[in-house]
């Protein structure tokens, strides 16, 4: 007798891949990146996805969502593979304020020598979590609206450190404020070939 296999293109009744402290979903619509979706968008999309389902239709609907590309994704995807683990995605996550710090942001601090201690903590938390992003990478914290994040607030919050460690501090609480919003506010929906 054959043997039935399933194909992972068909809608399952669960698509929740983990609930906190984000929300992951894996999409029904062809992604190539990972989607960004407003929680009460991703809720009305959600509530359209059980009914056609209950009624064996196909959705004809996907909801409004920012994609995440480029180093975006891979901030993604290194918050997925350790959805498990709370903190390590709290120092992926600071690991990416690191980055656009190294990257794009100028501090009074980091035009002195204290900026060689900066790129080797990187380095050392990049090698620990075994994450990279090509050198042409920018934009490594996900992406919040202007009236969570303000134009420039992560500029201004860390602009009053007067030393490197004040300045980590700064970028520490700023990482854990973003990280909260957008995990709280947003639902990630993944690509099928996206595991974890």
């Amino acid at each position: 007798m054959a043997r039935i296999i399933p194909f992972p293109a068909q809608a399952r009744s669960d698509n929740l891949l983990a609930v906190e402290p984000f929300c992951f979903r894996r999409a029904d619509w062809a992604l190539r990146e990972a989607a960004q979706v407003w929680r009460p968008e991703a809720e009305v999309y959600q509530a359209k996805r059980r009914e056609a389902l209950k009624l064996g239709r196909p959705l004809a609907f996907t909801p409004a969502h920012v994609s995440l590309k480029g180093s975006l994704s891979q901030t993604t995807r290194a918050l997925f593979q350790h959805r498990a683990e709370e903190p390590t995605m709290r120092r992926v996550y600071f690991l990416c304020g690191l980055m656009e710090l190294a990257t794009g942001l100028s501090h009074e601090v980091l035009r002195t020598d204290l900026v060689r201690r900066v790129f080797e903590l990187v380095e050392a938390t990049s090698g620990q979590l075994n994450l990279r992003w090509p050198a042409s990478a920018e934009g490594f914290l996900l992406p919040l609206t202007a009236q969570l994040q303000p134009r420039n607030l992560l500029r201004v919050n860390l602009s009053r450190a007067a030393t490197l460690k004040e300045l980590l501090d700064s970028l520490r609480a700023e990482t854990d404020r973003q990280f909260d919003l957008a995990g709280r506010l947003f639902v990630y929906y993944l690509p099928l070939g996206w595991t974890g």
